[in-house]
């Protein structure tokens, strides 16, 4: 791969990060789960944002890892993640905190693959 070719690929993956991983994700999603997380749970905000974090990274290593094509890393990643809360689940954490937890990794699994297809849209058209 030339030098050229190489710094349109960081370009286009750089762009897609911005729209899918950030932008996307930051105005309908955030708000969502963020009054999830402060109406049924009571997290304080320092915990909505440590998800929010969690989240544009998660958002932003599924689109590198899906554009590039290493699709067996995503399941270790959720399985990584659920061993993680696991115990938590059972400890008399509300359905909500599970819910939430669903619903921002499906979330993001789908941004990512949006970003991942829009990168090599992008990418192929150049």
């Amino acid at each position: 791969m030339d030098f050229n070719l190489a710094v349109q690929n960081c370009l286009v993956y750089s762009a897609s990060i911005i729209i899918f991983a950030w932008l996307v994700t930051y105005f309908p999603i955030r708000p969502l789960l963020k009054s999830l997380h402060q109406k049924n749970l009571g997290s304080t905000p320092w915990e909505a944002r440590a998800g929010d974090w969690l989240g544009l990274f998660e958002r932003t290593l599924y689109i590198i890892i899906i554009g590039k094509g290493i699709y067996h890393f995503v399941p270790i990643w959720l399985a990584f993640k659920v061993v993680v809360s696991w115990k938590g689940w059972g400890e008399g954490v509300p359905k909500y905190h599970l819910n939430a937890f669903l619903i921002g990794s499906a979330l993001s699994l789908i941004l990512g693959i949006a970003g991942a297809h829009f990168a090599e849209m992008v990418l192929f058209l150049l």
